[in-house]
């Protein structure tokens, strides 16, 4: 290199540094050492080489090189947080939900082991770019024909960084169109699309993926208003396949509770009787034992509450073209659909409501009444917000108990003001938010934990009883980790709460009266006339117990299944009778998903979507 400008060794670095950077990363998140694509990654750090060059003045190369460096090196440190936090990549998409996310950040997020090579490379980029501004100056006469050349090579490297990223996406392998997997097998749909965050970084790398990211961001709807027109037609003209037991529950009540980071270990016997019979003994429920989630909160909610959820333009965002979509027509929505049934639709979340926009959104997807945390006066622990927004029982992460709110806001969640059900349908959703992570202690959770621990090391206790329950459901107890063990304690703990939210929700619903007759001339009850769909958001994705508890690693690939496979029952009295007479089980194996529960609502109840 003594032959070379300090300008020109400038663009070497940033090409040096660029590519070791992207090698750095990659090992770091356990995707090999580059990929699959490579070009994509090489060709972008040549366009933007060249940009470097153009410039000429020192200074102004630079700052252009630490510009695309600092870039690159946020994205790396940003991408290995949120794969640590959410199990997943950063993508653009989530500048959308930039304020929610900040408030759920906190320090256990950050993976300083792997970042720390990232820092590692900075400082050795930084002590390479001082060394090349060390460099003695060559003192040039800019005449014309050094500009022509200095034009000369940016072009250059433009023609080669852009034919060349060009050349690479004509060699995207593609599948058969016609198989069945084929939006799995074709790394074509993939880049169109980037359908896995986590797939398409390991195939088109940082640079591939980030361009492309912004070009769907920001690419215009290619559809013609006719082309429009005929897919509404086709959309309008669609037939509802219906099952058997279609309309079986016609006029059930409705309620569907989002079970907040629900797993299968955090259910047992002993500590969690009322989950455990729901999801494993009673004859009551159907138990979808494949049930898989690959989602976060706001996501599982939008497709159980709306039946999709739009990437380009997220539900919680509340852009333009979703509330465009709301205000013309709510009748896809559940509670748009129940509604026109004439259901009272209500919707309960104890933590704001204001969280994820979900207080104008759910509005105008169809719920006559949003009932979030401001708005639970009923609490024994609740303050004013507006006057004391800094109470402690407010802050993010100082969860309410479920349980509180089920017994506070039982009767209205059920049309049953004092405990007598005034006969009008009633659609209610309830998120649950004790069980959110992070897992650690809880002042309000305490007794949960001294119950969980109390015969803890005595062999054959309660404690030593859920282990072994925990274990042969193929789960692996991470008790040579004390930081993961205690996350699992505390985690059990919130689930208890929970466990004690669902008994208080079941013995009331038995206890108040539908004012219906059965076939048999005996009073019906409110928990034989209502459906109860149980279902969880995603896993345990903080502290990465998820991971732990399947025995899997931290760069375990993301499409391993059991990672995603977690509780989801239907408790309808009706219909669980009529599968197991025709099944003899009430035990569904067939893969599941939250895209399955709003139409399998509506079928069983008999409503048209």
């Amino acid at each position: 290199m003594e032959k070379l400008t300090k300008n020109q060794r400038l663009i070497v670095l940033y090409i040096i540094s660029a590519i070791l950077l992207e090698m750095v990363f990659f090992l770091c998140l356990g995707f090999g050492v580059f990929p699959e694509y490579f070009w994509f990654d090489l060709c972008a750090i040549l366009i933007a080489a060249g940009l470097i060059y153009l410039a000429q003045n020192f200074i102004a190369q630079s700052i252009i090189f630490w510009i695309f460096i600092m870039l690159q090196i946020v994205l790396c440190v940003t991408n290995i947080i949120v794969k640590n936090a959410a199990g997943e990549l950063f993508a653009l998409e989530m500048l959308f939900l930039s304020e929610e996310g900040l408030r759920a950040f906190e320090k256990s997020f950050i993976d300083f082991f792997r970042c720390t090579f990232i820092g590692v490379m900075l400082v050795l980029i930084v002590f390479a770019f001082i060394y090349v501004c060390k460099t003695k100056k060559h003192n040039y006469v800019y005449r014309r024909k050094n500009y022509s050349l200095i034009l000369a090579y940016f072009l250059i490297f433009s023609f080669i960084g852009t034919s060349g990223y060009i050349a690479q996406k004509q060699l995207i392998k593609d599948a058969d169109a016609k198989s069945e997997f084929y939006v799995f097998e074709s790394d074509k749909y993939l880049y169109s699309n980037l359908t896995s965050k986590t797939e398409a970084f390991k195939k088109f790398g940082t640079f591939g993926f980030y361009i492309k990211n912004v070009s769907n961001l920001f690419s215009e709807d290619k559809l013609s208003k006719e082309e429009k027109i005929a897919t509404v037609e086709y959309l309008l003209d669609a037939k509802q396949i219906k099952s058997e037991y279609n309309g079986l529950s016609s006029g059930n009540n409705v309620m569907t509770i989002l079970l907040e980071t629900m797993e299968y270990y955090a259910i047992d016997p002993y500590f969690t009787p009322n989950l455990y019979n729901i999801f494993f003994e009673s004859s009551d429920t159907i138990k979808l034992n494949n049930f898989f989630a690959n989602n976060r909160t706001n996501i599982s909610e939008g497709l159980v509450l709306f039946g999709s959820y739009d990437k380009q333009y997220p539900v919680n965002a509340v852009s333009d073209e979703i509330m465009d979509v709301f205000k013309n027509d709510v009748k896809f929505t559940l509670p748009g659909l129940l509604k026109e049934e004439g259901y009272s639709t209500t919707y309960y979340h104890d933590y704001c409501s204001w969280y994820y926009n979900r207080n104008i959104t759910h509005k105008a997807a169809g719920f006559d009444k949003i009932v979030g945390l401001e708005d639970m006066d009923q609490l024994e622990k609740w303050v004013d917000f507006d006057k004391d927004g800094r109470n402690k029982f407010y802050e993010w992460k100082n969860w309410t108990l479920d349980s509180d709110v089920m017994t506070a806001y039982f009767d209205e969640m059920t049309n049953s003001p004092d405990g007598e059900y005034t006969g009008q349908n009633f659609f209610t959703h309830f998120s649950l938010i004790t069980m959110h992570g992070n897992h650690e202690k809880r002042s309000q959770l305490q007794h949960y934990y001294d119950e969980l621990t109390a015969d803890i090391g005595v062999e054959g206790g309660h404690f030593d009883k859920m282990l072994e329950f925990i274990g042969n459901m193929g789960y692996s107890i991470p008790k040579g980790n004390n930081d993961i063990y205690n996350h699992f304690l505390w985690y059990k703990t919130a689930a208890m709460d929970v466990d004690k939210m669902v008994g208080i929700l079941l013995d009331n619903l038995a206890n108040t009266k539908a004012n219906l007759k059965g076939s048999n001339g005996e009073d019906l009850s409110l928990l034989d006339t209502t459906t109860v769909v149980f279902f969880a958001d995603h896993n345990c994705y903080y502290n990465g117990l998820a991971n732990h508890m399947r025995g899997l690693d931290y760069s375990t690939e993301e499409y391993d299944t059991e990672l995603f496979r977690i509780p989801c029952a239907i408790m309808d009295k009706k219909v669980a009778k009529a599968y197991y007479e025709n099944n003899g089980t009430t035990v569904i194996d067939k893969f599941t998903s939250t895209y399955n529960i709003l139409p399998t609502t509506l079928d069983i109840l008999g409503v048209d979507y």
